[in-house]
């Protein structure tokens, strides 16, 4: 009878630890950077992966406040094995991570995958994806600058509140709106929103190969005098220093200006502004031919095991469903990444209540790539300093500031 006993209890013991081991899940780790409506939204899609499927298991953790200290982390954790299997990759950034080989190319996973469909995604959102000419990051959290309007304020002045089309008219909006306490347009100088100015223009930052800057060129160089010209007519008030962009959303917010240019992924915080303070919130295309490409991918980081590697795969793909897809542009403001989810029912309802995230979706067929080089981090840094300096001083010529430092430019690319 205990031999009978002892069998039995070995075997339920046997039984038990089996159990254990097929339940035991793939645990890999997602870095992210945001707070807020962002982070929440992150949260919300990692919580629904993990309830969906018994196999992997997904933690979630702020790691830095910004994408380059980030990306940084990221590459300081593979020196100790400590890194996460899947982070985020800010537009700009993205060639830094590959070329230092932080992050891995993303074909292989898509060859072996059948169900994976790349031609969804829209041709905006797939800049600042590729690295010489391999893919590196799935579009996620994709931005693009747009124009925000208060319409309140254009239909008092009587002005169309759809906003203008081109810079010209962007001009006379802003002049028929300074009246008062009231200057048309404000607009904190970061080299992003600056760029998507130049952009507008025609121009670009750098040429099409990523080899040379041409943000001094005849095109890119009408950005700043736009900046300039609305100083000094005074319809445009133009911040600078490190609360820029604090300063001018509270402007937009307290209705002392009709137009600013921000992120799509700023939607959320704005319509909380029109909401707090009365105003109806709209939006128009950056004047002119295109804007700037912006927000994050998903990226892989390199060096993980068969196992680490397909559970991120997994992982990466369900935050690009269409549902995950859908539910970051409805609770974020961030641009609409498929195809199908543009032209998706959801959306037209979307649009039908609000026509700002028409505009955002409109504005993913007119993105240029942010510039695609080692350096130029580097480069965009100094840039902020080159800007400032002609905002808050209109005396230095703005062609000969900016030829010279195209030159430094240059020299800083050349040197990686």
């Amino acid at each position: 009878m205990k031999r009978i006993v002892s069998l039995f209890l070995m075997l339920a013991l046997i039984l038990s630890l089996s159990a254990g081991v097929a339940e035991e899940k793939t645990v890999i780790h997602f870095w992210h950077c945001h707070s807020g409506a962002v982070a929440e939204s992150h949260q919300f899609l990692v919580d629904k992966f993990n309830a969906s499927q018994d196999k992997i298991e997904v933690v979630l953790e702020f790691q830095a406040n910004n994408y380059y200290d980030l990306n940084s982390k990221v590459k300081t954790a593979m020196t100790t094995g400590t890194a996460p299997e899947v982070s985020l990759g800010e537009s700009m950034t993205m060639a830094n991570l590959a070329n230092t080989g932080a992050i891995q190319p993303l074909e292989s996973y898509i060859a072996n995958d059948p169900e994976f469909n790349l031609e969804d995604y829209a041709a905006g959102v797939m800049t600042n994806t590729y690295v010489k000419g391999k893919l590196y990051g799935l579009p996620y959290q994709r931005s693009t600058a747009i124009m925000y309007t208060n319409k309140t304020l254009l239909q008092a002045a009587g002005l169309d509140p759809a906003g203008p089309k081109t810079f010209d008219e962007l001009i006379e909006y802003c002049k028929a709106l300074s009246k008062n306490d009231v200057i048309g347009w404000v607009q904190p100088v970061t080299t992003w929103t600056y760029e998507a100015i130049v952009n507008g223009y025609g121009g670009s930052m750098m040429d099409p190969s990523n080899t040379e800057i041409t943000f001094n060129s005849e095109k890119a160089i009408k950005a700043m005098e736009l900046y300039r010209q609305g100083i000094s007519e005074g319809w445009a008030n133009i911040k600078v220093g490190g609360t820029a962009t604090a300063d001018a959303r509270l402007e937009f917010q307290n209705q002392r200006s009709g137009f600013i240019v921000e992120s799509t992924g700023s939607l959320k915080m704005l319509m909380g502004y029109a909401e707090g303070m009365g105003f109806e919130l709209g939006a128009c295309m950056i004047p002119g031919e295109n804007s700037a490409a912006g927000g994050c991918n998903l990226v892989m980081v390199n060096g993980l095991s068969e196992e680490k590697a397909q559970a991120a795969w997994t992982f990466m793909k369900f935050m690009n469903s269409y549902e995950s897809a859908l539910h970051t542009t409805r609770s974020t403001g961030y641009l609409p990444i498929l195809r199908s989810v543009i032209a998706g029912p959801e959306m037209a309802e979307l649009y039908a209540e609000n026509d700002i995230y028409a505009v955002a979706a409109a504005q993913t067929e007119h993105i240029r790539s942010r510039p695609v080089h080692e350096g130029y981090n580097e480069v965009n840094t100094e840039m902020l300093n080159v800007l400032t300096e002609l905002i808050m001083d209109t005396k230095i010529d703005a062609k000969e500031a900016l030829d010279e430092f195209a030159e430094e430019a240059n020299e800083i690319l050349a040197s990686y």
